[in-house]
């Protein structure tokens, strides 16, 4: 009975562990590996006198240059910041993904007032909504992310790989889907006088924005996102509240504002889908958890995106297309495209 008894302990602990069984309406990618971590390298920008390290994980025996994943961290500057979201870099890696995971660290609240512009008397970077002075996190963000692409052979031969120049996506959740948005040409006030900065990144493929900003939150405002048009997906839900964005129905606003084409919206309406669901949880370590079935709409939603647009896969880019996902959550969740 012992035996026994302990045989069924270890036949609870595995179920426990099992992933969610792959339903017909899901999509899954169709290439499958082990996932490696590379750390110790350092990004160094000469032009703002700034450094952050950054964390890379790719796939296992992976034959040629790889398409890349630059993941920008939520929050605000984060030391450690490339360390967090690892469900996420573990799981595109093991989709055959180079994941690169910058740490947007301080520089310095006020670093970026002589840059922009913004007058002495007006450099009061302390608050985070619009009509106050943006702290210079969110200048340095999207100029990290330009860095990476720059120094992408140095990182690469440092880790041992092959990236390709030309499949390069940008992701981030909540923070980091700021830096999505700048980086792909949204206007940001940053502070009284100092209105409608834009930035943006031709060499990105993709991008890919997991609980977005809304107006009136960060710098952004009704018309921030009426001149963008690049291929993104944007993911949200009926709970997704955050820090600065108490009304989730804010985030959807960039997909109203923006014209497509090749403009997608995933949005889960569900008192569950909140803010931690699009960034499948966004805790720092090694990953590989199994998901929740919320986090698996996202997942699932995510990778149809980046193998449709980063890598060419029809199949993903009808699966977007379909109403598949809506019939897999019983109307739980449904992509919107433009």
């Amino acid at each position: 009975w012992q035996a026994l008894a302990v045989g069924m302990l270890a036949l609870l602990t595995i179920a426990c562990r099992r992933e969610l069984p792959v339903a017909p309406e899901q999509y899954v990618s169709p290439v499958s590996y082990s996932a490696e971590t590379h750390d110790g390298y350092t990004v160094r920008d000469e032009s703002r006198d700034r450094e952050f390290p950054v964390r890379v994980r790719y796939p296992k025996d992976f034959e040629g240059p790889l398409p890349v994943v630059i993941f920008s961290h939520g929050a605000g500057a984060l030391p450690n910041g490339h360390l967090i979201y690892q469900e996420w870099g573990t799981r595109l890696a093991e989709s055959g993904y180079a994941v690169i995971h910058i740490a947007h660290v301080n520089g310095g609240t006020a670093s970026h007032c002589t840059p922009l512009g913004i007058p002495a008397e007006e450099c009061r970077p302390l608050a985070l909504l619009v009509g106050d002075t943006l702290p210079a996190v969110w200048y340095d963000r999207p100029c990290d992310v330009s860095a990476v692409i720059d120094d992408l052979d140095a990182i690469a031969a440092d880790a041992g790989i092959e990236l390709d120049h030309d499949r390069i996506a940008l992701m981030g959740h909540s923070g980091g889907a700021h830096t999505v948005m700048s980086s792909a040409g949204a206007a940001i006030d940053f502070s009284d006088s100092v209105k409608g900065v834009t930035y943006f990144e031709p060499r990105i493929t993709a991008f890919v924005a997991h609980s977005p900003q809304g107006p009136g939150s960060l710098g952004f405002s009704e018309s921030s996102w009426d001149a963008v048009s690049v291929p993104m997906l944007i993911t949200t839900g009926a709970a997704d509240t955050g820090p600065t964005v108490s009304d989730p129905a804010m985030r959807t606003v960039p997909f109203q504002s923006m014209s497509g084409p090749d403009l997608y919206q995933l949005h889960i309406d569900s008192t569950d889908a909140e803010h931690s669901v699009f960034g499948l949880g966004a805790e720092v370590g090694l990953g590989g958890r199994p998901l929740n079935q919320l986090e698996t709409y996202v997942f699932s939603t995510t990778m149809a995106f980046m193998d449709s647009y980063v890598r060419g896969f029809e199949d993903a880019k009808e699966w977007l297309g379909s109403d598949q996902i809506e019939a897999w959550s019983d109307g739980e969740a449904t992509i919107d495209a433009k």
